[in-house]
């Protein structure tokens, strides 16, 4: 089930900073202020994807 979150959370890692890279390179300078509300909603988004990805690793070795 940990493998399952981890490999869901990075896919969707990826799609977003696909579409976060998309809006920042071609449409940044056309952005009213519910697109930065969107790109904003999107990062903070990345970020808790990014939390769960380094708590669901399943390949944390641990011992030392």
């Amino acid at each position: 089930m940990k493998k399952i979150i981890f490999y869901g959370a990075i896919a969707a890692a990826l799609y977003l900073t696909y579409i976060i890279s998309d809006i920042v390179l071609f449409q940044l300078n056309s952005l009213n202020s519910y697109g930065f509300g969107f790109l904003t909603g999107k990062i903070s988004i990345l970020l808790l994807l990014g939390f769960i990805i380094y708590k669901a690793n399943p390949f944390n070795n641990k011992s030392a």
